[in-house]
C-alpha cells in the first residue's frame, strides 16, 4: 500500500503541470487557399507526415528489468537504490489512461510511438518523496527548442490554479552525460510544502522530461536518486 501511494503522489505532482494542456497545440495542416497554392501546403502536409512517420521509427519505450529502468531512446539506464521503490508497468498504464483492450485483450498491442505523452517510469521513497518521474512527449511542432519548450512550460506551471508554483532558478543539470534544460519550483499543492526540478532535453521530435519532486527535509536523497541513472 506504501508503494501505491507513494508511485501515485509522484504522478499527481506531474499531472498537475501536464494534465489537460499540452505545451504546443495540436499539429494541424492548413491548406489555405486552394485555388493558388494546392501545390505548396500539400508539400507542407507530406513532409509533416515524413517527419512524424521517421519520429515513430526512431522512438521505442524504455523497458523494466528486474532491478531497474533503461531506455536506449532516453538514453539511462536506472538501478533500484536501496530504500525506494518503483511503478510497475501496469500502474504506469493506469497512470496513462490506457484502456485494458489496449494493454493485449484481443490480440492488441499498446502502440507506443503514436501516443502524445508516454510515462517511463516513476521511483520513489516509500514516503513518497523524493519521487522522480520520466515523461517523454512527441512534439506537435517539430522545430521548437528546448529553450521555446521551457518556456512555455514556466508559464503554464506558473499559471495553474491547483497549485502554487514560485520560480527559485533556472540551469542546466547532467543526467547520464546528457545536458538538461532545468528549471527549479517552489510548490504549494493544498498545503503541501514541496520543491520539485523540471528537466527537459530535445531528442528527434521528442522532449524527454525528468520531474523530481521533493521536500526541504528529503532534499539531500536527490543526490542517491540521481546518481542511480547512467549511461545507457
Amino acid at each position: 500500500m506504501k508503494k501505491i501511494i507513494a508511485i501515485a503522489l509522484s504522478v499527481c505532482i506531474v499531472g498537475v503541470m501536464m494534465s489537460g494542456c499540452r505545451l504546443f497545440p495540436s499539429r494541424e495542416v492548413d491548406y489555405g487557399d486552394l485555388s493558388s497554392g494546392v501545390a505548396e501546403y500539400r508539400t507542407k502536409a507530406e513532409s509533416e507526415i515524413e517527419n512524424e512517420i521517421k519520429d515513430e521509427q526512431q522512438y521505442e519505450k524504455g523497458i523494466m528489468t528486474e532491478t531497474g529502468f533503461e531506455s536506449e531512446f532516453v538514453g539511462v539506464k536506472f538501478a533500484i537504490p536501496e530504500g525506494f521503490v518503483m511503478a510497475t508497468e501496469e500502474e504506469i498504464s493506469k497512470f496513462m489512461d490506457i484502456g485494458a483492450d489496449a494493454l493485449g485483450v484481443d490480440g492488441k498491442i499498446v502502440d507506443y510511438a503514436k501516443l502524445s505523452t508516454v510515462y517511463e517510469m516513476v521511483a520513489s521513497a516509500p514516503s513518497g518523496k523524493p519521487n522522480v518521474s520520466v515523461i517523454v512527449e512527441k512534439l506537435s511542432l517539430s522545430n521548437v527548442t528546448e529553450e521555446q519548450y521551457m518556456t512555455a512550460a514556466k508559464t503554464q506551471m506558473l499559471a495553474l490554479t491547483n497549485a502554487d508554483y514560485e520560480l527559485v532558478d533556472e540551469s542546466e543539470e547532467e543526467i547520464a552525460g546528457q545536458t538538461y534544460k532545468k528549471l527549479i519550483f517552489n510548490v504549494d499543492l493544498a498545503g503541501m510544502k514541496l520543491m520539485q526540478n523540471y528537466l527537459a532535453r530535445k531528442v528527434n521530435e521528442r522532449m524527454v522530461v525528468f520531474t523530481v519532486t521533493y521536500t526541504a527535509e528529503t532534499k539531500d536523497e536527490i543526490e542517491t536518486l540521481m546518481k542511480s541513472f547512467t549511461k545507457y
